[in-house]
């Protein structure tokens, strides 16, 4: 047996009909056919295996990502895919990959990572759920409301990619997507394993922004999986988006730079529960991160205030500087990017804490 190594090119096929048997039973191919970027052949090496032969027993994925918060540059590792085959389970594989993973990420310059699940294996070395989303359902009848004449929604093409991208670029919290992320989303029109429906909106021809979204498992509900643009347009647009796909209600998620859509929606009347951002994240380089973010600390305390602020990180202890207690990994993350449940550290500048989240969107692996 090998590993913890990467699947060499020859192994991949064989590395197909593992994923596919431990999250795709039955539809051969289908784990590749919903992430194309991740399991890319430029990829590959960010992909660590168990393996018999030429035949893998256990993976652990990773995407690199360039994201940005609050104007911040920071770099994320994506993970997924993370499994075993049946007759191989409960000899530490998954866990031993995704410690190889862990200091593979911290090696290569990773912030955090965002991984699509809150199983133990992630729990116990630190990751936690975070984030102060806001989660709600909006009818058709409510969102009638908004309604306004000249808008018009057409099926995204290539044409739009630049466009589109500009719209998600000014979100608060948003990846840096290479262009073949939106490639893929036209040749492939997958997200999160559903095939979904992609329509950009127009008011009297001009661009206003776009919507992703699926069919819930439940009759006549839509999921919004995500939008970018003017929000008033967004809100004016729901109705036709709804109409268009026979939905009767649709679920949506709204982040932290979402004030004026939200605003609109709870004028109607619409209830929105916080909620944390979906998966959990484990933070990799503390020291990195925290100065990544500075002039996000700045903007929101001033500079000098922000100057006195001194987080340090020893053997798994965290400080946040100001005679703040030390706190564990999951804690930490906590404090940084929030949670429904997280009360604010009171030594800390009041309004420095948390920072953005990052939604998924497209880029669920």
């Amino acid at each position: 047996m090998e590993g913890p190594r990467t699947p060499r090119r020859e192994e991949t096929a064989s590395l197909a009909r593992l994923v596919d048997a431990v999250f795709m039973e039955g539809q051969q191919g289908r784990m590749f056919q919903c992430f194309p970027a991740f399991f890319a052949e430029e990829n590959r090496e960010n992909h660590l295996v168990f393996a018999e032969g030429d035949e893998m027993l256990s993976h652990v994925g990773m995407l690199y990502r360039w994201a940005c918060l609050a104007g911040c540059t920071v770099r994320v590792a994506c993970v997924g895919a993370v499994g075993t085959h049946e007759a191989y389970r409960g000899r530490g594989m998954a866990t031993a990959l995704f410690q190889a993973a862990c200091e593979k990420a911290l090696a290569d310059g990773v912030d955090f990572m965002m991984i699509s699940g809150n199983r133990g294996l992630y729990q116990r070395v630190g990751a936690a759920e975070v984030g102060c989303d806001f989660k709600g359902v909006v009818d058709r009848q409510t969102a009638e409301t908004f309604c306004a004449s000249g808008i018009e929604l057409t099926d995204f093409t290539e044409a739009d990619i630049p466009s589109c991208a500009a719209a998600y670029d000014s979100r608060l919290a948003h990846f840096i997507r290479p262009r073949e992320d939106w490639e893929n989303l036209i040749q492939y029109g997958i997200v999160m394993c559903r095939s979904v429906c992609v329509q950009v909106v127009r008011r009297r021809g001009l661009f206003r922004g776009y919507f992703i979204a699926i069919k819930s498992d439940k009759e006549g509900v839509g999921r919004l999986i995500e939008f970018a643009g003017d929000d008033l347009d967004i809100a004016r647009a729901l109705a036709p988006l709804m109409a268009s796909n026979g939905f009767d209600t649709m679920e949506f998620r709204l982040q932290t730079g979402d004030v004026l859509l939200k605003t609109l929606l709870e004028e109607a009347h619409v209830p929105l529960q916080p909620v944390a951002t979906l998966g959990t994240l484990l933070l990799l380089n503390f020291g990195q991160l925290m100065a990544r973010l500075s002039p996000f600390f700045e903007q929101r305390v001033g500079s000098k205030a922000a100057a006195l602020f001194s987080p340090v990180e020893c053997d798994g202890r965290f400080a946040f500087g100001g005679g703040t207690p030390e706190v564990d990994r999951a804690t930490a993350a906590r404090i940084i990017f929030g949670h429904p449940e997280q009360q604010d550290l009171p030594a800390l500048p009041k309004g420095l804490l948390p920072a953005p989240t990052l939604w998924y969107g497209m880029n669920y692996v």
